[in-house]
């Protein structure tokens, strides 16, 4: 490869933004100063994975989002936040108490009140909408546990994906 094909090359790889101005400068003065004797291909194997690890980074930080769980603050802005199994299995033990307790505390009060009160009239009525109060806790649990195994399955996803990215990164590292 002559000095001008290597110039050439450098210009093009400055105008598509691989290499900065400052790397465009240094590689210039290392073709007009050094003799050919193969150390530019060197430098630009080095630059050419220098450049493959960032897109690999680039493409990394746009899959992880994937796996990203929004939610919106008190304040009034969102955040995300990467989920994890034990964070899911947690979330479910405590939807599961939560929801045990309601029940046990509404079932108790609406026996209290139908023992207590008439079944004609307005106490039907009551009768009927404390009785109904045990089934919001049974509501609660089931749509809490359907979302923490959503979340622990995503977190799996997410830990498979990551594992994967550390590889191909590993890879790319020594090659």
């Amino acid at each position: 490869m002559t000095i001008s094909d290597e110039l050439q090359k450098l210009d093009e790889l400055r105008r598509n933004g691989t290499l900065s101005p400052e790397e465009f400068e240094m590689a210039k003065r290392r073709v007009l100063d050094e003799p050919q004797d193969g150390g530019l291909a060197d430098y630009f194997e080095e630059i050419k994975a220098h450049d493959a690890l960032a897109k690999l980074d680039r493409g990394w930080e746009l899959e992880r989002k994937k796996y990203m769980i929004s939610r919106s603050s008190r304040f009034g802005g969102w955040y995300s936040f990467i989920p994890t199994k034990g964070g899911s299995v947690l979330g479910g033990i405590l939807v599961v108490i939560g929801g045990t307790l309601w029940t046990i505390w509404s079932a108790s009060l609406a026996a209290a009140v139908a023992s207590s009160i008439k079944f004609s009239g307005i106490g039907a009525f009551f009768t009927i909408c404390f009785s109904l109060f045990p089934l919001f806790g049974v509501l609660f649990m089931v749509f809490g546990v359907y979302l923490s195994i959503r979340v622990y399955k995503k977190a799996e996803q997410y830990n498979k994906a990551h594992e994967r990215y550390l590889r191909r990164r590993q890879s790319l590292g020594k090659s």
